[in-house]
């Protein structure tokens, strides 16, 4: 067996396997709520969950890797240049890896995907039960990072199931984990960043609370944003002033907010003109003037 049957053969497993994995997880209150028969089946139960817990991290590396070969190899096929200096795309093409093969891999990753967005939208459960643990934990943020890592690249595939885990997104992006040393705002703001430039997907998204959890990040000190991440959160918002200026107009207090980030964060000033000329504000201080 080649290096690339090989390769070809762990990615289809880590798809496949991931998938029967979610659909067997339990967390520990799911646990607590199951009446067992005895401790023979309690333990035999909850040994089943460690093993997911151990094989489920290994199984999204591996598709994190698969996410950023076929990113890269679509990046440089579709390149204009003759000279392809990739190290990725030379060596799959060195390999006579062809366009049927990555859709193969982009056919299991779809379906690996969409079990992805089922598992965390079933998480919106949250809001009702308040219990912390069901998004605070290690399996819930890394589907999360796997997840979005996929879908800042191609949303349009999931048309119909992106109205759903918005939601969910929402909610796990509030929390600061104890499970896990993770920012999910540092994943999940490329992905905002991508929906709202849709929008039936910006109007979920404000309804949702989408607009205050981001003012929230920015007017947090306590809080560290990378640059990407602080990118992503303007991008947004300017989507948002672009698209939907009504909502600008009529949630003038909250809006105004922004035009405090001049000296933060310099390329902000083309939204805060934005916003000032929407809500015919005025400017009155020497902040805001800048």
């Amino acid at each position: 067996m080649g290096n690339f049957q090989f390769l070809t053969l762990v990615m289809h497993l880590a798809c496949t396997e991931t998938r029967v994995l979610l659909d067997d997880y339990k967390d520990e209150d799911d646990i607590k709520r199951i009446e067992f028969k005895n401790e023979d089946e309690k333990s035999k139960l909850e040994n089943k969950q460690k093993r997911i817990q151990e094989i489920l991290p290994i199984c999204f590396e591996i598709i994190e890797f698969m996410i950023s070969i076929l990113v890269q190899y679509s990046e440089y096929d579709n390149e204009e240049s003759i000279i392809k200096d990739n190290v990725i795309y030379n060596t799959l093409k060195n390999n006579n890896i062809n366009s049927k093969w990555i859709l193969s891999f982009r056919e299991a990753l779809s379906e690996t995907i969409l079990a992805l967005m089922e598992f965390i939208t079933e998480k919106e459960i949250y809001k009702d039960t308040q219990n912390i643990k069901k998004i605070d934990n290690m399996i819930v943020l890394l589907s999360t990072k796997v997840l979005s890592s996929w879908l800042s690249e191609d949303i349009e595939m999931y048309k119909k199931e992106i109205k759903f885990v918005i939601p969910a997104l929402i909610e796990i992006v509030k929390i600061r984990p104890k499970s896990i040393d993770f920012m999910p705002i540092n994943n999940i703001s490329l992905v905002f960043s991508e929906i709202t430039s849709n929008e039936e997907y910006q109007e979920i998204f404000i309804n949702e609370g989408g607009i205050k959890t981001l003012l929230f990040f920015m007017d947090n000190n306590n809080i560290t944003l990378n640059d990407i991440t602080v990118l992503n959160i303007l991008i947004t918002l300017i989507n948002i002033v672009m698209l939907n200026p009504d909502h600008i107009k009529s949630n003038k207090t909250q809006w105004k907010k922004i035009i405090k980030y001049y000296n933060k964060y310099s390329y902000t000033k083309v939204i805060g003109l934005s916003v000032i000329r929407l809500i015919n504000s005025e400017c009155n201080t020497k902040e805001e003037k800048q």
